[in-house]
């Protein structure tokens, strides 16, 4: 379980998610109505069938259980500006999904996503040990491809058969053994480090 878990490289950083960041979510995922990046990472939930007071309940009562392990918002310059996550494709296969949603589009194509990307693969293969990390998005989603091979994932020859609001999608992968190859794999958290929770292996803060 990966609770309280703070990483930074440069001006980015990784973090759990706090009651504070709760209304920020909902207004990123239900309020905005014409979020381009959800339209990109098929997330396009119905606006309107949930309520500010429901969605609090609900997502305090998660934050409660600590059901938010598998998440961590992206802060650029104190701004929640997106968020990564992970969930078990397969225990019997060692496979890890990934994604990532960068919100705001003036913040795309500076290198925020391929960084914050690399911190977290980097971090996954370290804590969790899966064998091999995968990442999906839609076919059309051509910036998320191209990130993802800027990072060493591959396109998986496998046919996908699952689709994303009815559009082909596009599955990627990236092994551990492939990943140690790549200069990604050095990449470490070196600011506002709390010695206290320092994996000296390399260089990641997270607190169990």
């Amino acid at each position: 379980m990966l609770h309280n878990v703070r990483m930074t490289v440069a001006e980015i950083v990784l973090r759990s998610i706090e009651q504070r960041d709760l209304s920020v979510l909902f207004q990123r995922f239900f309020a905005d109505e014409y979020a381009t990046w959800r339209d990109l990472d098929g997330a396009k939930d119905p606006i309107g069938e949930i309520t500010f007071d429901g969605y609090m309940e609900r997502m305090q009562s998660h934050l409660d259980s600590q059901s938010f392990e598998r998440w961590l918002l992206i802060e650029i310059g104190e701004t929640i500006t997106g968020m990564v996550l992970y969930d078990w494709e397969s225990r019997l296969t060692q496979t890890i999904e990934v994604g990532i949603a960068i919100f705001e589009p003036e913040m795309w194509n500076k290198g925020y996503g391929t960084n914050a990307l690399a911190l977290w693969i980097n971090f996954i293969f370290r804590q969790l040990s899966p064998m091999t990390i995968c990442l999906t998005t839609k076919s059309a989603n051509h910036r998320m491809i191209r990130c993802a091979q800027k990072l060493g994932l591959e396109k998986d020859g496998a046919p996908c058969p699952h689709h994303i609001n009815g559009e082909e999608r596009v599955r990627m992968t990236i092994s551990f053994d492939d990943w140690i190859k790549t200069s990604w794999s050095g990449i470490s958290s070196t600011k506002n480090i709390d010695k206290s929770c320092l994996d000296r292996s390399h260089g990641l803060i997270w607190k169990a």
